[in-house]
């Protein structure tokens, strides 16, 4: 067991970070304890956040250096968002939100696996549907401990036949789809290739659309120029700056004026009312 401190860059906060309705974490009472992937074995960790902003981590690992290392990029404790906070604050649409919740940041997968799961489980349906599904198929693939999940690596997730994932709510489309990337996609040279390249690799896969492969770089590879480009919630807000129907060109255009950012700008205007079909009384134009 290993104890350690991380100083990310201001701001930031834990909570922020994490996200929510995942298997692989929970936050109770300031505490996050997370389950985590590495080629060793599954590993814990608790974290919290002092109020200097410090975030401190207890891990038990069988490989304590890869664990920190899987920790740190889950927590995304390495991104100085401040240029993009710069940004923000002379965009009329994003700055209310930004001024509230500073630190919000896209949420990152245990492991590269999960966010496959994710990017299929999502497709258009609802956030609570989704996580769902994703909590059943992890419930097949991945290892519990400790009422945790333990993110699935890609051998895991190619041992899943199409049939259990329809099971877990997929349809056979996606269910296929799904054993198909887990056989052909190469994480490692994905990782390797910029987000532009990652992107077109990924939707060059029959059945991958943008919001999928903006969900698997962002989420899986942490890509901070990735976004969720086609979410529902942004055609809903698109279609109220626009005043007519919008579709997923619409969103890819409104993220990209965010570049290099587009996931963070993501995160921001997916809080934004509009977004959730309600009614919004501030500025809707830059």
């Amino acid at each position: 067991m290993i104890d350690l401190e991380l100083t990310p860059p201001h701001p930031y906060r834990l909570a922020d970070a994490v996200g929510g309705r995942d298997p692989t974490r929970r936050m109770t009472g300031g505490v996050l304890e997370v389950a985590l992937r590495t080629e060793a074995g599954p590993g814990r960790a608790r974290v919290w956040q002092r109020h200097d902003g410090t975030v401190a981590a207890r891990i038990a690992a069988p490989e304590p250096e890869a664990a920190v290392d899987r920790l740190r990029f889950v927590l995304g404790v390495d991104v100085d968002h401040t240029p993009f906070l710069r940004m923000a604050e002379r965009d009329r649409l994003l700055a209310p939100f930004v001024r509230r919740r500073p630190a919000l940041r896209p949420s990152r997968c245990g492991s590269f696996a999960q966010s496959l799961v994710r990017a299929l489980a999502g497709q258009l349906l609802p956030a609570v549907e989704a996580a769902r599904i994703e909590r059943r198929v992890l419930g097949v693939v991945a290892e519990r401990r400790d009422g945790l999940r333990v993110p699935p690596g890609i051998d895991e997730l190619r041992r899943l036949a199409p049939a259990s994932a329809e099971r877990c709510g997929l349809s056979p489309r996606r269910s296929g789809l799904l054993a198909r990337l887990a056989r052909t996609l190469p994480p490692d040279r994905l990782a390797a290739a910029p987000t532009d390249a990652a992107l077109r690799r990924l939707m060059a896969e029959q059945g991958v659309g943008p919001w999928a492969a903006g969900v698997i770089c962002g989420q899986g590879l942490g890509r901070p120029d990735a976004g969720p480009a086609g979410d529902l919630g942004l055609v809903k807000l698109c279609s109220a700056l626009l005043r007519r129907k919008a579709d997923a060109a619409d969103t890819e255009r409104l993220l990209d004026a965010y570049a290099p950012w587009q996931g963070f700008a993501a995160a921001h205007l997916l809080s934004h009312p509009l977004a959730h079909g309600q009614a919004y009384r501030g500025h809707l134009a830059a």
